[in-house]
């Protein structure tokens, strides 16, 4: 009797266990028909998938509580917690396409956020900013040696640059055709290569982009050289009738020792409506940039291309922006009372003027100006600690308008406030806007500018910085005081900068620039260096 007891309780046991474990519950993604056959039954797509829950529920439980989220866009589903058993039933009912439990995976993605210095570690700029928590913000080659052919059919073909159905395709078909680049697209270069026969291209940058890369995604086998290797290749083209090439894939190269350095399409100052404002404020990650990829675009976005992807690389300001934009969404959580422009200040007085070899950034073979790079390259790490801050108030900007002339009506458009300039400028004479770089113009003469700037401490109490001053090429600075002494957080003080020209004008028509900069350099912590470039033009 006791053996059989025993074994009574150890099966009563072990079906608890099993039992328990079906009673689990996990998280499981549910994709449905997008059409499915039974949402015309329901007023809404909320209803429709708390349907497909309410059937597989065994007890009287609202639906709504196991239901964690409801797609419409991405696709057509919902996230849900589900038991084993009801698992099994969901996946017998109609318009269920798929069901795929809830995984943790590490995170794949471009490696840009390691060149700005950003580590997902207990420390540094993501971990102090809480990760942003709370704020919203393809290779084809050939080794088959072909016939090479550079096209220059003179007049206004367009052979050189490859404009579509400007390819002969007796001289083109079967062969590799050099195309330089500039006035289309570089993907449709290819394309209209490949209209007129050809089997691959040889992307030659010219004069303007100089030794700049950029990939990209092409429907026909394709390399890009640089403007020296260009020059060689079309010499190497005249000096025999029997060129021939191929194309060997030698492999990914990365830790370029001059980076970053300045793209050829980057935006560009100085600004023509607000001299006062140096432009641009500062450059960020923008070349060969891993994106996430429409799935109705083919990626070289030309509507002859039927292939899909979910991820490509991209180049251009669309993807610099959105690096600034997640660099102020870390300052933005981890200051959430800073206004917009103390996280600018923050950005533009922490940039980096040097790249990664500690030389200057350079703008193709030359040493990038302010107008190219303007304060320089973000710098994650530094910004979210920068020390000091120029901050600028509301009423500042409608100054500033005022200074620049705006007519009521124009300020009225902005501001949604009826003013007065005259009123606004007696009361502010002398008036200079708070922003993190200087820019002046001298022009009918004059040879002197006076500019107050005011800087607020949201790095240490009981901080004292120092002035270090690099004057501008024919230009004297004076700054008075030369040293800042804040006795607490939060403290603002004020500082005049007078600028002095020692050079005359070039005359009417004639403009010439020159640039330097000024650095707060806190006493004793180095990682404090509140840097604003100088900008001078003389008109």
């Amino acid at each position: 009797m006791e053996p059989k007891t025993c074994l009574f309780f150890f099966a009563l046991f072990f079906y608890l266990i099993i039992s328990s474990h079906a009673n689990i519950l996990k998280t499981y993604l549910v994709q449905l028909h997008p059409h499915g056959t039974t949402s015309s039954l329901f007023t809404s797509k909320l209803h429709w998938h708390l349907s497909f829950i309410q059937k597989t529920l065994s007890s009287p439980e609202d639906p709504s509580s196991r239901l964690l989220y409801s797609y419409h866009s991405a696709l057509e589903g919902f996230a849900a917690q589900l038991s084993l058993s009801e698992l099994e039933s969901l996946k017998r009912l109609p318009d269920v396409i798929a069901i795929r439990p809830d995984t943790s995976f590490q995170i794949q993605t471009t490696y840009s956020y390691k060149f700005l210095g950003l580590n997902p570690t207990n420390e540094g700029a993501w971990y102090s900013s809480h990760f942003g928590r709370g704020t919203i913000i393809g290779v084809l080659d050939t080794e088959k040696e072909l016939k090479l052919v550079y096209i220059t059919g003179g007049g206004d073909s367009g052979s050189e640059f490859c404009l579509r159905g400007s390819l002969p395709r007796d001289k083109v078909k079967g062969k590799m055709v050099v195309c330089d680049r500039g006035v289309n697209g570089r993907a449709e270069k290819g394309q209209a290569v490949k209209e007129a026969g050809g089997a691959a291209m040889i992307l030659a940058n010219t004069e303007i982009n100089m030794e700049e890369d950029s990939v990209d995604v092409h429907v026909l086998p394709a390399s890009l050289v640089g403007f020296e290797e260009s020059v060689r290749l079309k010499a190497y083209i005249n000096s025999t009738r029997s060129a021939r090439a191929r194309i060997i894939f030698g492999g990914t190269v990365v830790g370029r020792s001059r980076a970053p350095a300045v793209a050829q399409f980057s935006a560009r100052g100085p600004t023509l409506y607000d001299t006062t404002v140096l432009k641009p404020d500062v450059i960020a990650p923008g070349v060969n940039i891993i994106a996430a990829w429409p799935q109705n675009l083919a990626p070289s976005s030309l509507p002859e291309d039927s292939r899909r992807v979910n991820f490509t690389v991209m180049s251009g300001t669309s993807m610099a922006c959105p690096h600034v934009s997640g660099i102020t969404a870390l300052i933005r959580s981890a200051h959430p009372k800073w206004t917009p422009a103390a996280i600018k200040s923050a950005i533009m007085t922490t940039a980096d003027a040097n790249d990664h070899s500690g030389k200057p950034i350079m703008d193709g073979n030359k040493t990038a100006g302010v107008f190219a790079i303007g304060a320089g390259h973000v710098n994650p790490v530094r910004a979210i600690n920068p020390g000091l801050i120029y901050d600028i108030k509301p009423d500042d900007y409608v100054t500033h308008m005022c200074t620049l002339g705006y007519t009521v009506s124009q300020i009225f458009t902005i501001t949604h406030r009826n003013v007065s300039c005259h009123e606004i400028l007696q009361m502010n004479r002398r008036f200079s806007l708070n922003y993190p770089s200087i820019s002046v113009i001298f022009k009918d003469g004059k040879t002197a500018k006076m500019i107050k700037r005011r800087l607020t401490n949201v790095g240490s109490p009981n901080s004292i910085y120092s002035l270090e001053v690099k004057a501008p090429d024919g230009i004297k600075v004076r700054v008075k005081p030369q040293r800042l002494v804040f006795k607490k957080m939060n403290q603002s003080l004020s500082y005049r900068i007078w600028l002095i020209s020692t050079k005359r004008t070039g005359g009417k028509g004639k403009m010439s620039s020159a640039q330097g900069q000024m650095t707060w350099a806190h006493s004793s912590n180095s990682l404090y260096r509140v840097r604003s470039p100088i900008s001078v033009t003389w008109k």
